[in-house]
């Protein structure tokens, strides 16, 4: 080769380099600036805007997890739950993260899909100790909403563990789920450590109120429901 043919090679391998460099910093811009459209249409409630731009998004970087898991939250917001699960999995097939198995976990459940919310969930075990009371609370408020009683016992219980503070209303929602499980003994056990609160007092009545019902002894419930609500 020509000393000036190898010069012409050096030239043009620095200029495709530099190019390159180019295009990258080029689709960067772009992302940044549909991802924040996106956000801000999320913000407004305009989904459809939210959706539009953060498939932009994906379709420069299919591998952005963010704009992944927010079309995933717009699509369940929409009620569109089967598209809300296809972006929530693209996203955590690429990286495992705690807040997209929860929201796959939210949308598995509005869909009815109990299997694949069973699946979230036993991902996410491995990560339990990472979430706050609140978020437990939430989870096991998602589970009754799905008809899965022993699940959301699970979560109740390790919401009181994690912080006192809940342990009223998480008694009060245990009580509930023994109820529809038939645990009639259970439901009222928590009756009785509710009762030993002082706060407690008034959600111990509804809850025994509950039971009576669900035993069909109606009169003895609007005795207890009439306690619970101050109407004696």
């Amino acid at each position: 080769m020509k000393s000036n043919q190898f010069v012409f090679s050096l030239n043009s391998f620095e200029t495709n380099n530099f190019m390159d460099c180019i295009k990258r910093k080029i689709k960067c811009i772009f992302v940044k600036y549909y991802f924040k459209r996106g956000l801000l249409m999320k913000d407004k409630g305009d989904l459809f805007g939210a959706l539009y731009f953060f498939k932009q998004v994906i379709k420069i970087d299919p591998r952005n997890i963010n704009a992944l898991n927010n079309l995933g939250v717009c699509c369940a917001e929409m009620g569109m739950y089967k598209e809300s699960l296809n972006y929530l999995g693209r996203a955590c097939a690429i990286k495992f993260d705690v807040d997209i198995i929860i929201n796959m976990i939210v949308s598995s459940v509005k869909a009815g899909k109990k299997s694949v919310a069973n699946y979230c969930c036993n991902k996410l075990e491995k990560h339990i100790n990472k979430l706050d009371a609140c978020t437990l609370f939430n989870l096991a408020e998602l589970m009754v909403h799905g008809k899965n009683y022993e699940r959301a016992l699970y979560y109740y219980d390790l919401c009181i563990k994690r912080d006192q503070t809940f342990k009223i209303k998480a008694t009060h929602k245990k009580g509930i789920c023994y109820v529809k499980l038939g645990r009639i003994n259970d439901a009222q056990t928590c009756v009785e450590i509710l009762f030993n609160e002082e706060q407690g007092k008034k959600l111990g009545w509804e809850l025994k109120g509950f039971i009576f019902d669900h035993l069909n002894f109606y009169a003895e419930a609007v005795d207890c429901y009439n306690k619970a609500y101050g109407f004696e």
